[in-house]
């Protein structure tokens, strides 16, 4: 998910609206399967209000749910999402 959702944003230009409707409608879908559906739905939740990169997102709510308290991280927009720390 987090590579289509780069190259749909930067190679295609499609809007950030259209790719969470897109995951969402996978989401809901009875024959695709993910790994972890409540972390993705979460990113989801959160990339909707941040200018972070939905990889960040995505990697910050399997992070807590793995029970990590912090994510350490170099990217300004991801340092401001929930639980994640500039270093």
């Amino acid at each position: 998910l987090m590579e289509t959702e780069w190259v749909l944003r930067s190679r295609y230009s499609v809007p950030k609206n259209q790719i969470i409707e897109a995951i969402s409608g996978l989401l809901d879908a009875n024959d695709v399967q993910f790994e972890n559906e409540p972390a993705i739905e979460e990113a989801i939740f959160i990339w909707k209000e941040s200018t972070a990169d939905f990889a960040d997102c995505l990697i910050g709510a399997k992070n807590r749910r793995l029970g990590c308290r912090a994510t350490a991280t170099f990217d300004l927009k991801a340092s401001n999402l929930p639980s994640f720390i500039a270093t």
